[in-house]
């Protein structure tokens, strides 16, 4: 899977590398479903598309994914930045931003790492894979 995963300083960061299917998308809700599960507090997320160089995804895709995330909320409020700075990546982060209705995730589109840690309130210390 081209999605690296991990919690860094009570972040959970997301970055994406080469071809993103929707596949990879599911696989990663799975995931990230589970490790909430673990978590006392769902912590707020990065998710960074910098180095992917390719979608293979639409609209379709990415309605499914939000309300699936519906049907599974996160257990606390939380932030979602989503870096995006390539012209499909921003479009579709902002799709996504557009389609999410749940109460419990703020959602955020940047086009640079560095905004998207400032607006989680974070030093641009984590870094990206």
């Amino acid at each position: 899977m081209p999605i690296r995963l991990r919690i860094e300083d009570d972040l959970l960061l997301i970055d994406f590398s080469g071809e993103v299917s929707t596949d990879d998308f599911r696989a990663l809700a799975v995931e990230v479903r589970a490790l909430e599960r673990t978590l006392q507090r769902a912590p707020d997320r990065l998710a960074d598309f910098t180095a992917a160089t390719g979608m293979t995804v639409d609209y379709g895709d990415i309605d499914r994914l939000v309300l699936e995330r519906l049907a599974s909320p996160p257990a606390n409020p939380i932030r979602s930045a989503v870096v995006g700075p390539q012209p499909v990546q921003f479009g579709n982060a902002r799709i996504f931003q557009a389609l999410n209705s749940s109460p419990h995730v703020t959602v955020a589109v940047f086009r640079d790492r560095a905004s998207a840690l400032a607006w989680l309130g974070r030093p641009s210390s984590p870094a990206s894979a």
